[in-house]
């Protein structure tokens, strides 16, 4: 007997472009400069499912620990739509406001038609520029990357700088916190941030020193690496890289089909920074020494 089983949903479209450029800016006996860029978009579109009944489907649940689910699976749209209720404010007494339907503030949280797409976990566009320079026996070398038009949710902003938990946990005061903030609705527009960024993924220097031909090595070369040296971007969570896969909430859970994670992670949900999960990018310094022989 199996509790669950894994079928077909739906059918899937994908449509993108890619390109990449090598140009060889300088070339001579003592200096050499290499350029390298690469550009790459691509859209997944859910055509249909194949359950005629089923239009559309709500994933990730449980993006701040309250119950609410942060992506809309549906019919003829992009795969990795972010929704929320739209954040306006707050009223009088402290309690969020969010648009209803007909776009006027509401404090009635509990509204279906609250949720509305605030982004989408997928990049318009993703860039990456490699460089190479050489002068006699010194080297350069960096490569920067980059993903423009993302959201993530920031379900940590949403937990820990939220007062309901004031009572088992330590509140972040942050420029964006609102410790007057009475509602319960923990999950909303004003957590879903967009996350563009512009990493320099490594960079690494070094020095060729020639060796006499009677040694046994025909040169050794020094250097010294740098890997994630800076991050340009926006987004107020530890890391804004593009979330293709929700990891979920714990291992092992009944995968199923209602918001709840898929063992190895729901490849229906992207875009989730989970306020359970740590995810935090290390800047590393390697030293080094090669032997040509």
């Amino acid at each position: 007997m199996f509790g669950s089983s894994l079928v077909n949903l739906g059918e899937l479209e994908s449509n993108g472009f890619e390109m990449q450029l090598n140009y060889l800016a300088i070339n001579t006996s003592d200096f050499r400069w290499d350029i390298t860029a690469t550009f790459t978009t691509n859209e997944t579109v859910l055509v249909r499912f194949n359950n005629d009944d089923q239009v559309s489907l709500l994933r990730g649940e449980g993006v701040a620990q309250n119950g609410s689910y942060a992506v809309l699976v549906e019919e003829g749209k992009p795969l990795g739509q972010i929704i929320s209720p739209t954040f306006v404010g707050y009223s009088d007494i402290g309690a969020p406001l969010f648009l209803d339907a007909d776009g006027n503030p509401t404090d009635d949280n509990q509204l279906a038609e609250l949720r509305t797409v605030q982004g989408n976990g997928f990049p318009d566009f993703t860039a990456g520029l490699a460089t190479s320079l050489s002068y006699k026996g010194l080297d350069l070398n960096l490569f920067f990357r980059s993903a423009i038009g993302h959201e993530i949710a920031n379900g940590r902003r949403a937990r820990y700088e939220h007062p309901a938990y004031v009572g088992i946990q330590n509140v972040v005061i942050t420029e964006e916190t609102t410790t007057e903030d009475a509602g319960q609705l923990i999950w909303h527009s004003k957590f879903v941030e967009t996350a563009s960024f512009l990493i320099l993924d490594n960079a690494t220097i070094g020095y060729t020193i020639p060796l006499p031909k009677s040694k046994s090595f025909r040169n050794l070369r020094i250097y010294l690496s740098g890997e994630r040296l800076f991050t340009l971007t926006n987004y107020l969570g530890a890391d804004p890289e593009v979330r293709y896969i929700d990891r979920g909430r714990s291992i092992g859970r009944n995968p199923g089909f209602n918001g709840n994670r898929q063992y190895g992670g729901d490849i229906l949900v992207s875009g989730m920074d989970r306020w359970e999960n740590g995810h935090y990018p290390a800047r590393t310094f390697t030293i080094g020494v090669n032997v040509g022989l």
